[in-house]
């Protein structure tokens, strides 16, 4: 079954991957992998009702997807973008994460 989008969702800009890429380095653990890949499949599941395992095959396995978010997670990412993006002045590009307000 494929949840239904709550919001809309598009895949990451360059300009609003380059803007996150930092702050994902700095979390960054374990083997390489595409950062930008998995972090389309976090907010994909996020603008979504549904669970992990509803993830369309696309974006990964579901497994792999939920554990990069828990791993990221810990390393508190989400925090720190939070901060970073209430920081942001209006028209920075990790103001288009927030989709329309």
């Amino acid at each position: 079954m494929t949840s239904r989008l709550r919001i809309p969702h598009n895949p990451l800009s360059d300009a609003e991957w380059q803007a996150l890429l930092p702050h994902v380095l700095r979390a960054a653990r374990g083997r390489p992998c595409d950062h930008r890949a998995r972090f389309d499949a976090i907010f994909r599941v996020a603008a979504t009702d549904g669970p992990w395992s509803d993830l369309p095959e696309p974006y990964g396995k579901p497994d792999t997807i939920s554990r990069y978010f828990r791993r990221l997670t810990h390393e508190g990412l989400w925090e720190r973008l939070l901060l970073a993006l209430a920081a942001a002045p209006e028209g920075h590009p990790m103001r288009g994460l927030l989709g329309p307000i």
